[in-house]
């Protein structure tokens, strides 16, 4: 185990390192290659490394409190949008789509382990797809569809309630609308309708914010398992969460066990 340094060591450290990134940041932003593609490239390397030091620092800030058993129960297909991290080389980074692996994830586990999903690219030739990319179709799309259709549904049913609820309060006697109690009942009851109702709609706001930015076709990259802290998972993080209840069907969850046996076991 090496030695804890103390304070004057630790700031000495800080400041070399900080050295580093400074000095690296600005030979990519200041890069002056002739072709313009690396140049534009330099710089995006740049922005996200900005991206990265931040968000790992906002990480490693909430590491302390944070409590997996307060996030939903994880099973095994459903769709996560979780943070890779800022990645080198091939290795899949950033804010992605993935599949959920594990087969009884606890609550109280603080890792998820999943499979990163990517769009397809235009003109993206579907048949020759490198060895362990599996196309799921529209699927993801057309789930979340789905479920903003049965959310406008469930909507509209709620206001019609809570309208209809209304229309039986003035129908009641005079004597029980001026009772306290009685009016103190009925206007909860209303205002927990109204609640029902609020809360419907921003998950169906929500949900179509998220399908307007998605892509309709999605690939799974089984060579790129990883396991993450539920740290790094943005959706979904409760039930009322917009990827909450939407899950692979079991024909592309039997393609990518077939292609990870194929990938990463013996025949």
């Amino acid at each position: 185990m090496s030695k804890i340094k103390d304070i004057t060591e630790l700031t000495e450290h800080k400041e070399q390192a900080l050295s580093v990134i400074e000095n690296f940041l600005d030979g990519l932003i200041n890069d002056s290659s002739e072709d313009e593609k690396d140049r534009v490239s330099a710089r995006k390397k740049a922005d996200l490394i900005c991206y990265w030091l931040k968000d790992y620092i906002n990480f490693l800030s909430s590491e302390k409190d944070f409590t997996p058993k307060k996030l939903k129960r994880y099973k095994r297909g459903e769709i996560v949008k979780v943070h890779l991290g800022f990645r080198i080389g091939s290795e899949e980074g950033g804010l992605h789509y993935a599949v959920v692996l594990d087969t009884n994830n606890s609550l109280s586990s603080p890792t998820l382990t999943v499979v990163p999903l990517t769009s397809v690219k235009k003109g993206k030739d579907l048949d020759k797809l490198p060895k362990g990319n599996i196309y799921l179709g529209n699927e993801l799309y057309n789930s979340l569809q789905n479920k903003i259709d049965i959310l406008i549904k469930k909507a509209v049913e709620e206001l019609d309630g809570c309208i209809a609820e209304m229309d039986k309060f003035d129908q009641y006697p005079q004597s029980d609308k001026t009772d306290d109690d009685f009016r103190s009942k009925k206007e909860n009851e209303i205002h927990e309708r109204m609640n029902e109702i609020d809360k419907t709609i921003t998950l169906l706001l929500k949900s179509q914010i998220e399908t307007e930015k998605m892509e309709r076709g999605s690939i799974a990259l089984t060579r790129q398992i990883v396991t993450v802290s539920k740290l790094r998972i943005y959706d979904p993080k409760s039930s009322y969460d917009v990827l909450s209840g939407i899950k692979l069907s079991d024909v592309n969850l039997d393609k990518i066990d077939k292609e990870i046996m194929c990938n990463y076991t013996k025949n």
